[in-house]
């Protein structure tokens, strides 16, 4: 179990009185998407360290998306061991590859975007190949 540097939970308490007040209790795990230090009431350490999750809204959805997506890594690489693109019932060959999850699939199922990455003033605009459901969870990821 890591070594948890906060003397108390660091997950704000519940409630319109409370929005800017962090709960106080003796933290048991540090959460492995953002960092804070929480309280049994404010997370999750059934999974073991590697799965520490506080009970913040942008933590429990990277968790809920990480499960879909590796279930749709799963397929997509199935359909990728027979030749085929990524996408379920597409028989067409792959063209290319995914930035993101790596996986291979044909030009109409990939598509080379413009996307922004860094965050404050350290903003820039990339060109970045990727297949609609990589794309569609960044948002997610770009939650703090």
């Amino acid at each position: 179990m890591p070594h948890i540097h906060a003397a108390t939970c660091e997950v704000k308490k519940e409630g319109i009185l409370s929005k800017f007040s962090s709960c106080k209790a003796k933290p048991v795990g540090l959460c492995i998407y953002c960092g804070r230090a929480f309280c049994p009431d404010h997370g999750d350490i059934s999974g073991g360290h590697e799965k520490e999750v506080c009970s913040r809204k942008f933590c429990i959805a990277k968790r809920e998306d990480l499960v879909s997506h590796l279930q749709y890594v799963a397929v997509v690489n199935q359909q990728n061991a027979t030749g085929s693109c990524g996408i379920s019932n597409c028989s067409r060959k792959p063209d290319g590859q995914c930035g993101r999850c790596k996986a291979y699939f044909c030009i109409p199922h990939l598509d080379t975007r413009e996307e922004t990455v860094g965050t404050g003033m350290q903003q820039m605009r990339q060109m970045a190949t990727m297949c609609d459901h990589c794309w569609d969870r960044r948002p997610i990821w770009s939650k703090l």
